[in-house]
């Protein structure tokens, strides 16, 4: 997807993209704007973006739910994922293309 949008990907702005349950209770993984410009313009495969998410562990997805941001590092692919949460919503909020200066008060999370 990184080279270039194909019809209906900009609309997905702020929609659920992925839609699981842990523990009963219902998480949706959505994308902001920023982030599909950023994953546009650095060449990076939103898919992989989403599987470093679901990679986190449940008892980590619901103890970052009262998080503002998390960072997740994956050094495999030389990126940097920065989520945030919104109860049980899960916020692409940017990508950046290596492994990045994580902003005080980010929680950091590495993934393999």
């Amino acid at each position: 997807m990184g080279k270039g949008f194909r019809e209906g990907e900009i609309e997905m702005a702020g929609k659920a993209v992925v839609v699981f349950t842990l523990n009963g209770k219902d998480y949706s993984i959505r994308i902001t704007s920023h982030a599909l410009k950023r994953i546009k313009q650095r060449d990076i495969d939103l898919t992989v973006c989403i599987e470093n998410i679901l990679k986190l562990k449940v008892k980590d997805i619901v103890n970052y739910e009262n998080s503002d941001e998390v960072a997740i590092i994956d050094k495999t692919n030389d990126i940097t994922i920065i989520i945030g949460f919104d109860c049980n919503k899960i916020n692409i909020i940017t990508v950046i293309d290596k492994i990045a200066y994580i902003k005080d008060g980010t929680l950091v999370k590495k993934v393999a």
